[in-house]
């Protein structure tokens, strides 16, 4: 693997789509997940994907927006109150979640609030932090989805300390 050897660098999806916004996504302790992803995504790009394979790293995690933890939904109430006074001054429309896999209007906040923290004089955060919620639900009435996951999003490499070949 070139990323694990350190020869290649994975690119940060960039897609308006992707729910917590620009970065690399990995999923927390979930290499079954990831793999299952990998092949999946490798069937629609062949091109792109010749080699299914799990990478993981190791991620400083200090400055995270954790939103698995209570309180730090605030910080994004408050992006998506600014990105709806800004839409209306431009007078354009507010992006929608169209799927659960496209996500512009949360991407659109999370890209608000990074933008908000550098005019305040902050750095944006390195990575976030979030429960995904996936799938149908386990049982009639559940809140709990067959593919519940918990995924970050690295916004800053410089956080990754090291990658490892990942065996599901």
């Amino acid at each position: 693997m070139e990323v694990v050897a350190r020869r290649a660098r994975l690119d940060p999806g960039r897609a308006r789509y992707d729910w917590l916004g620009t970065g690399i996504y990995f999923w927390e302790e979930d290499p079954i997940l990831a793999l299952r992803w990998a092949r999946h995504a490798a069937r629609k790009r062949p091109d792109l994907i010749k080699t299914p394979a799990v990478v993981g790293a190791i991620i400083e995690m200090k400055d995270c927006l954790n939103l698995v933890q209570t309180g730090t939904s605030r910080i994004l109430q408050a992006a998506y109150l600014d990105l709806v006074q800004e839409v209306e001054r431009a007078g354009g429309q507010m992006p929608i979640n169209e799927t659960e896999e496209r996500r512009f209007l949360d991407h659109a906040v999370f890209e608000t609030l990074h933008e908000l923290r550098r005019a305040e004089g902050l750095r944006p955060f390195p990575s976030v932090r979030a429960l995904f919620q996936s799938g149908e639900a386990i049982f009639p009435g559940s809140g709990i989805r067959k593919w519940d996951h918990i995924q970050i999003c690295v916004r800053d490499f410089g956080i990754i300390r090291g990658w490892f070949l990942a065996e599901p």
